[in-house]
């Protein structure tokens, strides 16, 4: 998406196609070398300030998920990284702005896996002591806790939602 390109993060790189092992820079929508549909950007990487953050407040990331731009204010993709204190921070990739949610009183271990359902509304959280929370995107409410540690005391290998209101952890 150009328009995404172009109002991306002023200390965004673009990785670009390439021919013969050279970057090519292209402003435009054109077909590369006149004859290939490829897109402009194979991707955008916009660094974030996450390392200076996480020294600073004295703890690690554990785990990643990526909220779609189509499901943000900014209409930029943010990015959601579980803490080892219990909490999540939320970095507004137009921004770089990071955000500590502060969900310690609703989660009680770290988070080590999270993916979003696919409408952008939810987030399904596995938690190190096998507790599989389901949260609002904006942490406001709470709708799931669902204890795991009967079935296994091991982190799942992925964890997938089927639809918008169930989640498989395999």
């Amino acid at each position: 998406d150009p328009g995404y390109a172009n109002s991306a993060h002023l200390g965004s790189r673009r990785i670009s196609p390439s021919l013969n092992n050279t970057v090519v820079s292209r402003a435009s929508d054109e077909m590369f070398g006149g004859t290939d549909a490829r897109p402009p950007n194979y991707a955008i990487v916009t660094p974030l300030p996450t390392s200076p953050f996480c020294k600073e407040h004295i703890y690690s990331f554990i785990s990643i998920a990526v909220l779609p731009r189509l499901y943000t204010n900014s209409r930029h993709p943010e990015v959601f990284l579980s803490t080892s204190d219990n909490s999540v921070v939320v970095v507004n990739t137009l921004t770089t702005e990071i955000t500590d949610v502060d969900c310690r009183a609703r989660i009680k271990s770290p988070i080590v896996a999270m993916s979003f359902a696919p409408n952008g509304r939810f987030l399904a959280c596995f938690t190190q002591s096998s507790i599989l929370t389901v949260i609002s995107t904006s942490f406001e409410t709470k709708v799931l806790d669902f204890d795991t540690s009967e079935g296994s005391q091991n982190p799942p290998s992925d964890m997938k939602w089927c639809g918008e209101d169930s989640v498989v952890l395999h």
